[in-house]
């Protein structure tokens, strides 16, 4: 959660700008990861955007799934916070403006070091090379070639959009949609106990917390039959948690990350709400028209910035105070105002408002 490009905010410093969320619209905050990561093959400064502390390692290599990050945990050097209490606390105000809480719900990678990868090493998959797709799956029977199966130095990395670039996570094995390589991949003779591991993850975040909600990444690249369980036992965690200051209306939102050929799956299995590239497709007359056929209706999400659909750039763009009216960067104003009035809902990463505000409303705050 980043206040600007210099510090980062934790959830009781975040509080005081929910009335100026509410006041401008906002009805929903979808909240980045904030778990605790892994140390194996951390990325530290990514293109050197960030200072340093401030991104260590891709915060989607999750090596504690319910937890919250250390660099949190302090208003300073010496003074430590409860973030379980203060995010606690954050959920039930936004809950007073009526703002829904929404997690990110990352399943198809951990961190390589992920405490799990000891008692299911199954849950993985392994190569000698782990980034070069000509190198063969190892399965059980070649340990005793010597063969490094199981050893967490050698588990899979995702293969996504044609590269390794999230070198710094480890590629679940769900049977689905997994990293090429010239042999077949394993099975996971656990792949019942993943399921409910994740399942236990999602319930935590809904019964501890009252989160309202979750965007699901790369949800297309996970089975059917997982969501399906997953959507369905925990809408029914909020249904009970309903009453006091948990969820806001007893219900819980999912929101998948996909390929837009992987909607009509995605919302057969329960999800609520679905996003493609819409960032990918404004700038390419034929990608928008094919984009623009596929939303569906008001189960569609537009977010304005997807970069992880951009090959070349990954991070989201700056947001600057200096803009130009006419400007049309991912976080122009003009690329804002086609999101919001196409069918749906709209999201934006936060300080793009600012810009919005002062174009749109000639707000200055």
């Amino acid at each position: 959660m980043a206040q600007d490009q210099n510090s980062l905010v934790n959830f009781s410093q975040l509080e005081p700008s929910l009335d100026r969320m509410y006041e401008i619209g906002i009805r929903a905050l979808f909240i980045n990861p904030f778990f605790d990561t892994g140390t194996r093959l951390k990325k530290t400064e990514v293109a050197h955007r960030f200072p340093r502390g401030a991104f260590k390692g891709s915060p989607y290599a999750v090596y504690d799934h319910m937890s919250i990050e250390d660099d949190l945990l302090y208003e300073s050097d010496d003074d430590y916070i409860d973030q379980s209490s203060a995010f606690k606390d954050f959920v039930i105000k936004a809950h007073r403006r009526g703002i829904r809480v929404v997690l990110d719900f990352i399943t198809n990678h951990t961190s390589h070091d992920f405490p799990l990868q000891k008692y299911y090493p199954e849950w993985f998959l392994y190569k000698e090379d782990i980034l070069s797709l000509d190198s063969p799956y190892l399965s059980f029977a070649d340990v005793g070639k010597g063969l490094p199966w199981g050893d967490a130095k050698h588990t899979v990395i995702p293969f996504i959009n044609g590269d390794f670039y999230w070198s710094d996570t480890a590629q679940l094995n769900w049977e689905k949609d997994l990293p090429p390589a010239p042999n077949e991949p394993p099975n996971n003779p656990s792949l019942r106990a993943m399921f409910d591991y994740f399942i236990t993850v999602a319930n935590y975040w809904v019964a501890e917390f009252g989160v309202d909600g979750f965007r699901c990444d790369l949800a297309d690249r996970i089975p059917q039959e997982f969501w399906v369980e997953c959507i369905s036992a925990v809408k029914k965690t909020a249904a009970t948690y309903k009453q006091g200051v948990y969820t806001l209306d007893g219900d819980s939102i999912f929101i998948a990350e996909t390929r837009s050929q992987d909607r009509e799956t995605l919302h057969e299995a329960g999800f609520d709400f679905v996003y493609s590239s819409l960032a990918e497709s404004l700038f390419d007359n034929r990608k928008l028209k094919d984009y623009l056929g596929s939303i569906s209706g008001e189960k569609w999400l537009n977010f304005t910035d997807t970069y992880d659909f951009y090959p070349d750039s990954r991070l989201p763009e700056s947001v600057y105070e200096n803009i130009s009216d006419n400007d049309l960067s991912r976080n122009s104003p003009a690329y804002w105002a086609i999101a919001a009035t196409l069918p749906g809902l709209a999201m934006m990463y936060t300080g793009i408002e600012k810009k919005i505000l002062a174009v749109f409303l000639g707000s200055k705050r």
